[in-house]
């Protein structure tokens, strides 16, 4: 094998993956320079407004998952105190003391039949 065979493509190879390619890219002319510069100055904007944005809704995701904790305990409290509004055995003192109700003696429950 030709050594200068060897050294052609050990260039060429680093010509495609080397600087060069990167040397060719920017060596066109000053504009590709500052269009390049700019795209990677928005990339890094970018970056750090979603970065933001990321963390803004973290603590609003934690704020609200605070505020479904604490509804949570105030419908479980407002249950408890639904069932004990709601007992037998409440509606019974009030309907008799309160409201003076009594029950009927046996003698004086008529059956309606239909």
């Amino acid at each position: 094998m030709n050594t200068r065979t060897i050294d052609q493509a050990d260039m060429a190879y680093g010509n495609i993956l080397g600087s060069n390619v990167l040397g060719g890219l920017l060596a066109g002319s000053p504009v590709r320079v500052i269009f390049l510069g700019l795209a990677v100055f928005l990339s890094c904007i970018a970056v750090v407004y979603v970065k933001d944005i990321n963390r803004r809704l973290s603590v609003q995701s934690q704020m609200i998952t605070a505020q479904e904790g604490m509804l949570k305990v105030e419908g479980d409290k407002l249950l408890l105190e639904q069932s004990a509004w709601s007992m037998q055995a409440r509606i019974e003192r009030i309907a008799t003391t309160d409201l003076n109700m009594q029950l009927p003696s046996s003698n004086a429950v008529v059956m309606v039949r239909g």
